[in-house]
């Protein structure tokens, strides 16, 4: 009788805990990048908290790597040559190694955008 009551106990705490999930946030590796011809380029993006980032210059190729947490909202980034510069841009987004988004633009100016499907 006390082995049986042992084993109902055992399976019992065995299906309280299996339906269990980790709550603890869990973290993506996003990475932005523009690629075209050189010369400057003003782009902003979204950080690792999602919040828009200030504007910087830089030259392509260009890229900049985030941990961003799960659920945490929309991957965003935008390119911009100044004045009415046609030279051709080109973004992308890419989470944990899986494409988001890819644009190109001959016009001077290409954003990204997604979301990385967390949970």
């Amino acid at each position: 009788m006390l082995a049986v009551a042992v084993v109902v106990l055992a399976l019992g705490g065995y299906a309280a805990t299996r339906g269990r999930t980790n709550n603890a946030p869990q973290t993506v590796s996003v990475t932005y990048e523009v690629t075209g011809s050189p010369g400057s380029v003003q782009i902003r993006y979204h950080d690792s908290e999602g919040h828009l980032s200030e504007p910087r210059t830089v030259t392509p190729p260009w890229q900049t790597q985030v941990l961003v947490r799960d659920k945490s909202g929309m991957l965003y980034i935008r390119a911009e040559r100044p004045g009415s510069s046609n030279e051709p841009l080109t973004c992308r987004i890419t989470a944990d190694g899986k494409s988001i988004d890819r644009r190109q633009s001959a016009g001077g100016f290409v954003f990204c955008s997604g979301y990385f499907g967390g949970n």
